[in-house]
């Protein structure tokens, strides 16, 4: 959940007092720009035949991993496995930060907004990627040396 999606969560318990779990989830989903279904990470992975999944390398070059765990922000593997640009993470960051927009005061909107908020998502998802392919392996053992499916 994002930092902004919590914010707006805590701000509501502090006017409303205890919130609901269905509440909590109506938000966590359904937020018009913060929610999951609004992120870009269920519709249009959909759309675009596109798999939004981390595949770890694990072997190879330290730079060549690094190479492919930063470009996991930029391109996924289609549904038949090729590599292509990842237009649902991309158009779904994007639609997020447009629509982010209804909930800035008027002076502070603009398209400054929008692209810093996508900026940042996309550096954050590189550096997800980072921490997935040198990190979060060693956590655990369910992750094939190789990365496939």
């Amino acid at each position: 959940m994002s930092e902004s999606l919590s914010k707006i969560i805590r701000e509501e318990i502090a006017a409303l007092g205890p919130m609901s779990f269905r509440r909590f989830m109506e938000l966590a989903l359904y937020h018009p720009a913060l929610g999951y279904y609004a992120s870009g990470r269920a519709v249009f992975p959909s759309l675009f035949h596109q798999d939004p999944r981390y595949f770890y390398q694990g072997s190879g070059s330290v730079k060549s991993r690094l190479i492919h765990a930063l470009s996991w922000a930029v391109i996924v593997r289609s549904d038949s496995g090729h590599s292509m640009p990842n237009y649902s993470y991309l158009l779904g960051d994007l639609t997020a930060g447009a629509l982010s927009n209804l909930y800035y005061p008027r002076a502070n909107r603009g398209a400054g907004l929008v692209f810093t908020n996508f900026a940042i998502g996309v550096a954050g998802r590189a550096g997800e990627g980072v921490m997935r392919e040198f990190v979060t392996k060693r956590l655990t053992r369910n992750v094939n040396g190789n990365g496939k499916p």
